[in-house]
């Protein structure tokens, strides 16, 4: 049976949250050798093993998935007519590597949601020994551990366990925002912008996504990576972000005025909903200049907090995007301008002009610490 992928659901209490290289090395196999180990889902259609997966098929556009009803006891094994690993110019033995290392390394304990299904019951006795579960757990809480006849310990928790509502695809509504303009593109909420850049900052697709961040999300990299927040934007929501940079989808030049227009409604829409959930907003700048004007769509006047992609070899822009948000936030108010990445060039003229500069993901994971302007 064929149906689509957005149909089924990820487990928000799943206990692995995955690990930014393995997901990284997940996206990478299907890339490379499409779609080739299977996932289990429940009677509900909640999946079970293939989360990380399913998130990396929504991102590389794999729509529709195959479902077969299983019996336990007879073992599926999925055959591939393409693969062959008696020869070795064939790509089955780097993908046998693929799928094993991608595992392994994408494997990392949610101890929260672990100590929570632990409280709730669940018996792991077969799958850690009692050493293991004391050394991940320690002293966290007032959790006691299982026994391992399986009967739990656990007295007064003192709220291990309770968690803030978790997020899913259904709870997105089907709606139409307040608009200021006859695009109907959304009007955002001037009392839900960031009032401050809060750190830290991570980019979406390339951090870990279902990591906890107290910080700021942004979208300044490639739209495939943040593509499937179209269809559910509430993981970045899941995360406990403060502050989120619209979404940037990418607007050119030599785009049409209508494809243009769409992806401008797109992150505006986004925005407004993460607006209404508690996410405070930062208004993405970063159009090609042909668009700067519709991209002011739905940007309410006196709005101070903005941001935009730094090149080095195209500052006029910046300082034009400076201008424009000048201009939205009013006489006499210095916008929050927010700058990111571009090098030391774009960096130095940060400085020069009172913005904040805001390194690239691969220079903050060297570095780890962010450099104002």
């Amino acid at each position: 049976m064929t149906r689509k992928l957005a149909t089924l659901r990820t487990d928000a209490a799943n206990i692995n949250q995955h690990t930014e290289r393995g997901r990284y090395m997940t996206e990478q196999s299907v890339r490379k050798f499409g779609a080739r180990l299977a996932g289990v889902v429940d009677k509900n259609g909640i999946i079970i093993d293939g989360n990380e997966r399913s998130e990396v098929y929504a991102d590389v556009g794999l729509d529709d998935v195959v479902i077969v009803d299983a019996d336990p006891t007879k073992p599926v094994f999925l055959r591939y007519t393409d693969l062959d690993l008696a020869d070795p110019a064939n790509p089955a033995r780097e993908l046998q590597v693929a799928l094993h290392r991608s595992a392994v390394t994408s494997y990392a304990e949610d101890i929260d949601a672990l100590m929570a299904h632990l409280a709730d019951g669940l018996n792991v006795s077969d799958w850690y020994h009692e050493d293991e579960l004391s050394a991940m757990l320690g002293d966290m809480g007032a959790l006691e551990l299982p026994d391992m006849d399986g009967e739990s310990n656990a007295g007064d928790t003192n709220g291990a366990g309770k968690h803030e509502r978790i997020y899913q695809r259904w709870d997105v509504p089907d709606a139409l925002w307040p608009s200021d303009n006859d695009y109907g593109v959304p009007l955002l909420d001037a009392n839900m912008q960031a009032a401050a850049f809060d750190q830290p900052c991570e980019t979406w697709g390339v951090s870990d996504r279902k990591a906890r961040m107290n910080g700021t999300w942004a979208f300044y990299t490639e739209d495939y990576r943040y593509e499937a927040l179209w269809t559910d934007p509430s993981p970045v929501v899941n995360t406990g972000c403060v502050n989120a940079i619209e979404p940037n989808f990418s607007c050119y030049s030599n785009m049409p005025v209508a494809v243009a227009l769409w992806q401008i409604y797109r992150k505006r829409w986004i925005a407004r909903w993460w607006q209404s959930v508690g996410i405070r907003i930062i208004v993405d700048l970063n159009v090609a200049p042909v668009h700067y004007e519709l991209n002011r769509l739905g940007i309410p006047s006196g709005w101070r907090a903005f941001a935009t992609r730094g090149y080095g070899n195209r500052l006029d822009e910046c300082h034009a995007e400076y201008q424009q948000a000048c201009s939205i936030a009013g006489e006499g108010v210095t916008p929050l301008f927010v700058v990111y990445g571009g090098g030391q060039s774009v960096k130095d003229e940060c400085k020069r002009n009172g913005w904040l500069w805001v390194p690239e993901a691969q220079d903050r994971r060297k570095n780890n610490k962010i450099t104002g302007g």
